[in-house]
């Protein structure tokens, strides 16, 4: 599954289903403008979005969660005995605010104690395993009904709703 949408002008998001992860990539827009509103990935640890991209991560975690391969991956996660809390909001921090970018703590990403001591990077990309992505989906549409914003993923706040699996098989 692939999908993008074109969002502030000519920046676009995109996330690609695979087996294991949803892999979120951000591109397009001038370099100026794309370096100063990239994600800061501290992988394995936390993620803060551009608190304008906020609306349009939300709608590409809810067309992956509407996936066969979200719904495998979620499977197969409970069904080999590991604990079935994961992919909730507990996983995740609340979100707060910091100079116009939405962070969170959480599962992104891959921890590599490597670059650890490194704290958060810009990034183009950044991945979240499909069971967890709930889970971010929960928090970053709570952070948005507590600004009083429409979540896309939401219909009693506004939003369209989950994208119907029928539709998302396509992407």
């Amino acid at each position: 599954m692939s999908s993008t949408v074109r969002h502030l002008g000519s920046r676009r998001w995109g996330v690609t289903a695979t087996a294991t992860d949803a892999v979120f990539t951000v591109t397009g827009g001038s370099p100026a403008v794309a370096a100063a509103v990239a994600p800061r990935i501290w992988p394995g640890r936390a993620v803060a979005l551009a608190s304008r991209d906020v609306p349009v991560v939300i709608a590409r975690i809810a067309q992956v969660m509407t996936t066969p391969r979200y719904w495998a991956a979620r499977y197969r996660h409970q069904a080999h005995g590991r604990p079935g809390r994961r992919g909730s909001a507990e996983d995740w921090s609340p979100v707060w605010e910091v100079d116009g970018f939405a962070c969170l703590t959480g599962p992104v990403g891959t921890w590599d104690p490597g670059t650890a001591h490194l704290g958060f990077r810009p990034a183009d990309r950044f991945a979240v395993a499909l069971p967890d992505v709930r889970g971010l989906l929960i928090r970053l549409s709570a952070h948005l009904a507590a600004l009083g914003q429409p979540s896309p993923g939401n219909p009693a706040h506004g939003g369209g709703g989950y994208v119907g699996r029928h539709r998302a098989d396509h992407l």
